[in-house]
């Protein structure tokens, strides 16, 4: 009888040598593992969306403040380069400073001066630039031309809105 059993054992499963104890059908380290892989790999796209959706901690209302400068600024930029261009071809000569500007085609002193409440300062090289002196204005490193306000709103933009609008 005992080799009837040991040829039944055999024959239900193959693979366990004779002998061998059985195992119970549990959780084995391969399993887990494969386990923890699959949860992982499918988890992941979840917690980054979560991370991209909440973004940097960063006060909201400041964000929008340097947005609206940032546009301000941008907006200013673009209305004494036109003035200088325009200035240049009515009179033939380059204007000096933005303070030569006012007046010229109906420009005010508030479109020449940046929110800090200082002249933009114009630049020719092969074309005119209006550049800010920053909040500082000592340090040049931080002086900001159109090209840079327009790259730093671009930024921000994408921080406060976490995508570019759509049309």
């Amino acid at each position: 009888m005992n080799a009837s059993l040991e040829s039944s054992r055999s024959r239900t499963n193959p693979v366990q040598p004779r002998g061998a104890p059985r195992r119970s059908p549990g959780w084995t380290a391969q399993k887990f593992i494969v386990l923890l892989a699959l949860f992982a790999l499918i988890a992941s796209p979840v917690v980054v969306g979560l991370l991209a959706v909440r973004g940097p901690r960063t006060d909201r209302r400041e964000l929008q403040r340097e947005f609206d400068r940032l546009d301000e600024m941008s907006a200013e930029m673009s209305i004494v380069k036109s003035a200088a261009f325009s200035f240049e071809a009515a009179t033939g000569s380059r204007p000096v400073d933005a303070e030569e500007l006012v007046g010229f085609q109906g420009v005010v002193l508030d479109e020449v001066t940046d929110p800090w409440g200082r002249l933009y300062r114009l630049e020719w090289n092969h074309t005119i630039e209006a550049v800010s002196a920053g909040p500082d204005a000592a340090d040049r490193a931080d002086d900001m031309d159109h090209r840079e306000v327009s790259e730093r709103w671009g930024e921000v933009f994408k921080e406060l809105y976490g995508t570019w609008p759509r049309n």
